[in-house]
């Protein structure tokens, strides 16, 4: 009796010493539980035509590619810069216009031409 006792109090004491209230951070843009491919992010940047077609193809390909395994819609493009699983993803100059512009997987996903 006398060793139950003693287990149950040091499993009660490691329990409130480890188990404590853990808060998740919140990531910026995260308003919890919004779903979708542009969920907690900014409209489209309206496309500058050329550049943003070449680019948004880079980027779809390189996200292609993406062995995560989850959601990528909400990935800034900027993360496919240079190689990815030994290809070419985003180049330099589609890395900077993506800097600029914010775009993500999920809205160069929607700007991309619907096929009829």
């Amino acid at each position: 009796m006398r060793i139950l006792l003693t287990l149950v109090i040091s499993l009660s004491l490691s329990l409130a010493a480890c188990g404590g209230s853990k808060k998740t951070a919140e990531k910026p843009g995260d308003k919890g539980g919004a779903t979708g491919s542009n969920a907690g992010t900014a409209p489209a940047p309206a496309p500058d035509g050329d550049m943003a077609a070449k680019c948004c193809a880079q980027c779809l390909g390189g996200s292609s590619r993406d062995p995560a395994g989850m959601d990528i819609s909400v990935n800034k493009c900027t993360k496919y810069h240079g190689e990815l699983n030994g290809q070419m993803a985003v180049d330099d100059a589609c890395n900077t216009w993506f800097e600029t512009s914010g775009m993500t997987v999920g809205q160069c996903r929607d700007a991309a031409p619907k096929p009829e």
